[in-house]
């Protein structure tokens, strides 16, 4: 993994260095003190993931990692970093792996930036794996895990965490972004909520639960995710697309 690490502080900047560089898995660590250097080394150079303080003269972190995923890499991860909690709100926007006010945890540091490598290699895997249309492949504590598509009732979204819902009612759990698993499921797979991604063929029936809302019943299972009425029509014609 590829780190980019930007603090306009020195004595901050150092102190990230030293943490950073006792993980085994980061290949390579660029440091900078400001975010035009951030946006000119990731403009260049290949970066998985960014750490960088928010309020820094010119140009902000925020701003900064606005102009190179929208350029230059979209796929970067981030982590931020600053002694002001009002910028929360601005920053997620980017959809960061975790918003980290200082002084820095070093333990909170290095557990998002676990999560981070555990995203960044499961999207990575996905790519690469020429099984991805029949089984679901991610990573979680270093470990590549597998699992059979038709083993799988839904994905749900708890926070940082995906819980992956299995056909015997049990559930694993990582570490990815949402919107980054939806992109990379096959076509029976279908988001039938903000915090659904349900399997098309393991469905049973739907049944009224709120004015905007149902619930999904699935296959020989308990369990049920939601189904917001807003997107019936396009579940409809999915599901019946998927039984063909």
């Amino acid at each position: 993994m590829i780190l980019l690490v930007c603090d306009d502080n020195k004595k901050e900047l150092e102190k990230i260095k030293n943490i950073v560089n006792e993980i085994n898995y980061i290949d390579h660590i660029y440091a900078c003190k400001n975010g035009q250097e951030m946006i000119d080394i990731a403009k260049n150079n290949p970066v998985d993931l960014i750490i960088t303080d928010i309020d820094m003269p010119s140009v902000n972190g925020i701003d900064a990692v606005g102009k190179i995923k929208e350029n230059y890499r979209q796929n970067v991860r981030v982590i931020f970093m600053t002694g002001f909690p009002e910028y929360s709100i601005k920053s997620h926007d980017y959809r960061p792996v975790d918003f980290i006010v200082k002084p820095i945890d070093t333990n909170r540091l290095l557990d998002s930036i676990s999560i981070a490598y555990d995203m960044i290699e499961s999207y990575r895997l996905s790519n690469q794996a020429r099984v991805c249309d029949t089984i679901f492949i991610y990573k979680f504590r270093k470990s590549t895990h597998m699992i059979d598509y038709d083993n799988i009732l839904f994905f749900e979204k708890n926070g940082r965490n995906i819980n992956i819902i299995l056909d015997d009612d049990s559930s694993l759990s990582y570490y990815e972004d949402f919107t980054k698993l939806q992109e990379r499921l096959p076509l029976l797979f279908f988001k039938s909520s903000s915090k659904h991604i349900i399997n098309l063929k393991k469905v049973y029936k739907i049944s009224p639960l709120s004015r905007t809302t149902m619930n999904i019943s699935f296959k020989n299972s308990n369990l049920k995710a939601v189904l917001n009425k807003s997107v019936e029509g396009d579940f409809l014609y999915r599901y019946h697309r998927a039984k063909y």
